[in-house]
């Protein structure tokens, strides 16, 4: 499995990551955060779809302040 790193946002103790999977011809959202509410991996063939998936996890992450 090769993955690109497309994008990577981190703030406080929480990060969330889009990688591009050539093997699967996907894109991966990948959500880290220390309470298991927030944690998981999105994957979708839609370069916007993922975008617009990471953009909200970073909200949803802000504003329960979980970082």
């Amino acid at each position: 499995m090769a993955r690109r790193r497309i994008k990577n946002v981190r703030f406080g103790r929480c990060s969330v990551s889009i990688h591009r999977d050539s093997a699967w011809n996907e894109y991966v959202v990948t959500t880290k955060a220390p309470t298991k509410r927030f944690r998981g991996t999105y994957h979708t063939d839609d370069k916007r779809d993922a975008r617009s998936t990471a953009a909200a996890q970073i909200r949803a992450l802000r504003r329960a302040r979980a970082c």
